[in-house]
């Protein structure tokens, strides 16, 4: 599990883009890269896949691209400098006059999705022992710091007390005083 951080440095930033950009090439999931850039850097995927979305994305369009294409080109077997721009409609028909007709079966679209399912399962199951863990971690500093507040509590009310027992000690110390210095005023 991470810890906590605030600030990316430039070779964090770097990391992050060149491990994204990698996964993407890979055919991999970018909660993939996410989970491995924690690792590495000791923070959590979460933070990382925040870090990719909202600061550096928009910064790697093109790289993006590039990747997008180099894992097609190896899905195709061709070059990624051969594949070019086209809509989605258009790579779905393209694609269609590339596949033989009896290159994808239903069982290994099954397959695929089964695999897919259990990638999903054993990483969802693997983000939920972090979190429980992560809560277990924070409900005992939150139970912790709640005794400490207690404690504080307690000495700040004996510390009142005892401020409220001396203030009237003084006005009685301050009360005899005075009656004292007016029978020596009268006296003389």
């Amino acid at each position: 599990m991470g810890s906590k951080h605030t600030l990316w440095s430039e070779e964090d930033d770097m990391f992050l883009v060149k491990t994204v950009l990698n996964h993407i090439r890979e055919g991999n999931t970018q909660t993939r890269a996410f989970e491995e850039v924690a690792q590495q850097l000791n923070r959590t995927s979460a933070a990382c896949g925040y870090r990719w979305n909202a600061v550096l994305r928009s910064d790697y369009k093109q790289e993006i691209e590039e990747a997008k294409k180099t894992r097609i080109a190896k899905v195709k077997g061709r070059p990624s400098h051969q594949i070019e721009k086209a809509s989605p409609v258009e790579v779905n028909e393209k694609s269609k006059q590339h596949l033989p007709e009896a290159s994808l079966t239903i069982s290994d679209c099954i397959s695929y999705l089964n695999q897919l399912n259990l990638y999903n399962s054993q990483t969802l199951k693997t983000e939920n022992e972090q979190l429980l863990n992560e809560k277990i971690k924070l409900t005992d500093e939150k139970n912790e710091l709640s005794l400490k507040y207690d404690k504080l509590m307690k000495k700040k009310s004996k510390l009142e007390q005892e401020y409220s027992l001396l203030a009237r000690i003084l006005r009685q110390a301050q009360n005899i005083a005075e009656d004292t210095l007016e029978l020596k005023l009268d006296y003389h």
